[in-house]
């Protein structure tokens, strides 16, 4: 089940990713602004994708620290090979427009801004991380 700070964060990013493609239709037609939708789809998968390793990191990060550090950094490099992909099959496979594809992420990325999801010790997924030293705690 998603968290309230998940689903606020994916409409935020969505909003955001709709009026970057709206922006473009525009002033430069529906191809580029399909380009901009796809950026914005690649930014919203990367954030399901992060949600999903924090809620299985935050479940176990009491038993095993190594695992949960393990875990995060895996999580970190499969977002990195899904995005450089799915770039690579915007430009090369679709062809979409290099420049709208690159701000239609770029906006919808800004939804972690808007919405700051790790403000308090929070995930993206609505999790609370704690170290044993109280509620969120960074030290």
């Amino acid at each position: 089940m998603m968290r309230g700070g998940l689903r606020k964060l994916l409409l935020v990013q969505i909003i955001l990713a709709v009026s970057a493609a709206l922006g473009m239709y525009a002033f430069r037609g529906i191809p580029v602004a399909a380009a901009a939708l796809f950026g914005g789809a690649i930014a919203l998968i990367d954030t399901l994708l992060l949600a999903r390793r924090t809620l299985r990191v935050a479940a176990t990060a009491d038993q095993d620290a190594r695992w949960s550090t393990f875990s995060l950094f895996a999580g970190v490099l499969e977002r990195f090979v899904f995005t450089l992909f799915a770039f690579a099959v915007g430009m090369g496979v679709l062809r979409l427009d290099p420049p709208a594809l690159i701000v239609g992420f770029a906006v919808a990325q800004l939804g972690f801004v808007v919405v700051k999801p790790g403000g308090s010790g929070e995930s993206p997924s609505g999790t609370e991380f704690s170290n044993g030293k109280g509620k969120g705690s960074r030290t």
